[in-house]
């Protein structure tokens, strides 16, 4: 499944990698259908966008071409929802000050 809260599925892509593969392991991972429209991220929270092949998309994921998925970093998914609504997913699951350079003394 592709709830928020489940762990992203497997599917393997056209190329031999694996949607696992795709998952930053230190900043959220914005995955959204090949051959549609980016989706806008947010300038404030780090993230890494991917598009993912459309036979996994539909397929594996269950999902639509205008719609997108949010993973955070341990390969779980934050958010699923319209491609619309990848920044503001990440400015409310990721809160700036998560990402915010550290002062040192």
């Amino acid at each position: 499944s592709t709830r928020p809260g489940g762990r992203l599925p497997h599917g393997w892509q056209s190329d031999g990698t694996s949607t696992l593969d795709f998952i930053d392991p230190v900043r959220p991972t914005v995955l959204f259908c090949e051959g549609t429209r980016a989706p806008s991220t947010s300038d404030r929270i780090p993230s890494t966008v991917r598009p993912c092949g459309t036979g996994v998309w539909t397929r594996v994921f269950a999902l639509g071409p205008n719609d997108c998925l949010v993973v955070r970093p341990d390969q779980h998914i934050a958010f699923r929802g319209p491609s619309t609504g990848a920044g503001g997913a990440l400015e409310q699951l990721f809160p700036k000050e998560h990402y915010a350079p550290t002062s040192r003394g």
